[in-house]
């Protein structure tokens, strides 16, 4: 045999064995991380620290503090009144004397009556006052109140259920670039193969020159690649790291793998009435309400009120105390029309709520549809796009068979190689695709 052919061989076989060994690498799995980022303590992370999150938070705690202080409303209350005076205004002080009892019949004297010396108070007194009726007006903002709160914590539900989805759907994103990554490395390896073995022949004169620059513009075009994709995922853990409170530029490593993510769709709750629905319908029925306790504004209001007042820095002291108690009944009868103003309001705001109610319900069950259809679309798509994957690795081991026999140029071998990079990352590609729409499904049923 020629020495050199003999050379050629083994390099040529060499470089070939290499090839075969990064491709058979590029698809085989990559082993979890023992520590890392998991879904689930993303998720946990995002409802401690984000910011979105937290505002929904504060705006339950809000509509509660509301809901108190319609319900206070309602209860008596009590006060405590304390004064100092000095004076020597002539009614003033004579009023002093008698509300302490040290009223004398010298302080009668016209001249002294006219002309008091002046005089110094201290005035402590408690004052009760206790709503009776108002035409039903406090019990229904009360109840309206009740319902906001109810509404918020829908809400919140609703935000976390959102949160959730949107950390599923970026933590997928993620992984799908990490991986993106290894498959665009594996591509370098290969290339760089093609590259030695395309060197090799035509060094030996087997091969033209072009055959030589078709490999090495495939390296380019996957070291590019590489950057491409490491650019990406830096940009979706940035995204990550928003969601879940951490600094855009923090790396850790996700621990769950895809199939993991799957599963994780089984710690969501059962499908039932999505809580932005009830979030809509109890805002409706508040407005219903603040419009019907706008309509009774116009009725008259009873109210008790008592009072205990002392003078002279004691405020038990009895010789120097009275008390007051009176029903009160108010009522207005002409306010310019500044009560029918806000009974229309109220009745606008109601409407207008009504409406979103109703707007939402449409929306909600244009979600769930489309939902189904994209899962059903994504699902269909994964199995062509993993079908593919099939074909061009058997596409792959013809043109290596091929290539062998001297029947195949090394151009359709790095041809194939490429085809079954680009399927591979299209598999991968679509495999996440289906996962977002089935937590996007979950999302729609109001079960995340």
């Amino acid at each position: 045999m020629n020495p050199s052919r003999w050379s050629l061989s083994r390099r040529v076989r060499g470089a070939l064995g290499t090839v075969l060994a990064v491709s058979a690498g590029a698809g085989a799995p990559v082993p979890a991380m023992a520590e890392g980022l998991s879904l689930e303590r993303a998720w946990q992370e995002a409802l401690e620290r984000n910011v979105e999150y937290r505002l929904a938070a504060a705006q339950v705690a809000r509509a509660q503090a509301r809901s108190g202080e319609a319900r206070s409303a309602q209860l008596p209350s009590l006060m405590l009144d304390t004064s100092y005076t000095r004076t020597t205004q002539p009614a003033l002080v004579f009023g002093q004397l008698l509300s302490r009892a040290d009223l004398l019949p010298e302080h009668l004297d016209p001249a002294r009556l006219n002309d008091p010396a002046a005089d110094t108070d201290f005035a402590g007194a408690l004052a009760l006052r206790a709503p009776l009726w108002n035409g039903g007006r406090s019990r229904r903002a009360i109840d309206a109140a009740d319902l906001g709160a109810q509404a918020a914590r829908a809400s919140l539900e609703w935000a976390r259920q959102v949160l959730r989805y949107r950390v599923a759907e970026a933590y997928a994103r993620a992984m799908e670039t990490e991986a993106a990554i290894r498959v665009a490395q594996q591509a370098v390896a290969a290339a760089e193969a093609h590259e030695k073995m395309a060197r090799d022949l035509v060094e030996t004169g087997l091969a033209v020159r072009s055959d030589l620059s078709r490999a090495s513009a495939r390296l380019a075009e996957a070291r590019a690649a590489v950057a491409q994709a490491e650019a990406a995922a830096q940009i979706a853990r940035g995204q990550l790291n928003i969601l879940v409170g951490r600094r855009a530029e923090e790396r850790i490593p996700l621990s769950t793998s895809l199939p993991e993510l799957e599963r994780g769709l089984s710690a969501g709750t059962h499908p039932q009435e999505r809580p932005d629905l009830r979030a809509a319908a109890a805002t409706a029925e508040a407005a219903r309400l603040a419009w019907a306790a706008a309509q009774r504004a116009r009725w008259p209001a009873l109210e008790f009120q008592g009072r205990y007042e002392s003078h002279g820095g004691n405020l038990f002291r009895s010789d120097a105390a009275d008390w007051t108690a009176r029903l009160a009944l108010s009522w207005v009868l002409a306010d310019s029309g500044a009560t029918a103003a806000r009974a229309a309001e109220a009745r606008a705001a109601y409407e207008a709520s009504a409406l979103g109610e109703t707007g939402a319900r449409q929306r909600a069950e244009l979600d769930r549809v489309a939902a189904e259809a994209r899962v059903a679309a994504a699902r269909t798509a994964q199995a062509q796009a993993e079908a593919a994957v099939a074909a061009s690795e058997e596409a792959l081991a013809v043109v290596r068979d091929r290539y062998r026999e001297g029947l195949a140029t090394i151009t359709e071998l790095v041809d194939a190689e490429v085809a079954l990079d680009r399927a591979r990352q299209a598999s991968l590609a679509a495999r996440v695709a289906h996962i977002r729409e089935l937590y996007a499904s979950r999302l729609a049923q109001g079960g995340l």
